[in-house]
């Protein structure tokens, strides 16, 4: 059994400190439950605010100081986060989720694939999957709007995931919705455990739906947070009847999208 936690909170667009300092906060939670991974939101470090990325106000260098805080904390807690963040690279700005493990160490990033039509401006397109491992549980990140798409999910199940961790930024009103049937059928067709996490209030003009869940390989809703902030944890089980050990050997080189692992 492994314990996990999807968090959800009221962010303030462009504020890295005050971001930084909730997140900590719900890892220092968290960690008292023996929670082994927490997931952020899209963007978690700096709120979803385009105008401000555009501007140049929300990247971070991922081998700079400013994540210090973050990588201490992550250290200290013993604990992984899975966080929403705008790198600058050289060739442009990504919407990226690091991947940080229980010594503080930043152990893979992935990059968004798939951008709606504001963010296709903006950001780098992300070419590569990303999988990561936690005992024997194999985890793969999508960011909010590659959930959209089915294939997404199949492309990592196949190359071996077990739990598929979704970084969401999604907004009453739209067209995802947590509480809907789409993800339980996602985790079922997949035989999959399926995190989301979102934010709740509101910033740069949008209000967010909450709803942070955990759906198990079933379908079944395990925890939900509504629009409350926190953290919302269950336990993943019964790791032989999500896939088989075989699965976890396939080869990846015929998948469109390619995935690297931190192995």
């Amino acid at each position: 059994m492994l314990k996990v936690a999807t968090a959800q909170f009221n962010a303030i667009a462009g504020n890295f400190g005050h971001n930084l300092k909730i997140i900590v906060s719900l890892l220092e939670e968290a960690a008292q439950k023996q929670v082994r991974l927490v997931l952020f939101p899209e963007l978690s470090i700096t709120g979803y605010d385009l105008i401000l990325v555009e501007e140049g106000r929300c990247s971070i260098n991922e081998k700079g100081d400013g994540l210090a805080y973050l990588l201490n904390a992550c250290r200290r807690l013993k604990i992984y986060a899975v966080l929403g963040v705008c790198i600058q690279r050289e060739d442009g700005i990504s919407n990226s989720a690091l991947i940080i493990n229980d010594v503080g160490e930043i152990i893979g990033i992935y990059d968004k694939h798939y951008l709606d039509s504001s963010e296709k401006e903006i950001f780098l397109l992300g070419k590569q999957g990303f999988i990561f491992k936690i005992d024997n549980w194999i985890f793969s990140v999508a960011i909010s709007y590659d959930s959209y798409y089915p294939e997404h999910a199949k492309e990592m199940t196949f190359a071996g995931a077990q739990v598929y961790l979704i970084l969401g930024a999604f907004i009453k009103g739209g067209y995802m919705k947590v509480e809907s049937n789409y993800f339980s059928e996602r985790a079922i067709e997949n035989k999959i455990y399926i995190l989301i996490s979102n934010y709740i209030g509101a910033h740069s003009g949008m209000s967010f739906s909450g709803d942070s869940s955990i759906f198990a390989p079933d379908g079944r809703l395990m925890v939900s947070g509504n629009e409350t902030m926190g953290i919302y944890l269950a336990e993943l089980k019964d790791l032989d009847s999500i896939q088989d050990e075989n699965t976890i050997l396939i080869s990846t080189e015929n998948i469109s999208t390619d995935v690297i692992s931190d192995s």
